[in-house]
């Protein structure tokens, strides 16, 4: 199969919109990628595959969507400045949206707390949830798939 031409090629605007919210779940305990990981150093923390950490490359990976005031990251309280170091790192207003749990209490209390920060926002947003720790290596189709399933 051939490649399209750069003269054929489609090229995407993406644009965030007011409504449009993300969370990036920021949790865990370090223990799956042990010895790599730790509980002071979890997944999402580490440089694995580039230059940025996992939680870099996600916030990052969402800025052509959504404004970073937008972005909430939820995270432990033990990882609050690290997390928000990481996020400043990428984007100053990122790094204003931490949300710290004083204990994990896994995915929907999370999900919940920061659903419900948004809602006082805007009631009417439109809110995607994202994982720190995953590696995305075709953006484009990721953003596709975003803006695919807010159409649904």
């Amino acid at each position: 199969m051939n490649a399209p031409s750069p003269s054929t090629a489609v090229t995407v605007e993406y644009q965030p919109r007011p409504d449009r919210f993300a969370i990036i779940l920021a949790g865990g305990s370090g223990t799956r990628l042990w010895p790599l990981s730790r509980a002071s150093m979890p997944k999402q923390l580490l440089t694995l595959n580039g230059t940025e950490s996992l939680l870099q490359q996600t916030a990052r990976r969402l800025l052509p969507l959504v404004y970073p005031q937008q972005v909430l990251t939820v995270t432990h309280k033990d990882h609050r400045f690290e997390v928000a170091g990481q996020l400043h790192n990428v984007q100053a207003r990122l790094a204003e949206q931490v949300l710290a749990e004083p204990i994990g209490r896994n995915t929907l209390p999370a999900i919940a707390w920061a659903v419900a920060k948004i809602a006082q926002i805007n009631p009417d947003a439109v809110i995607g949830v994202f994982s720190s720790d995953h590696a995305v290596a075709d953006e484009a189709s990721f953003l596709q798939a975003w803006l695919a399933a807010e159409e649904a």
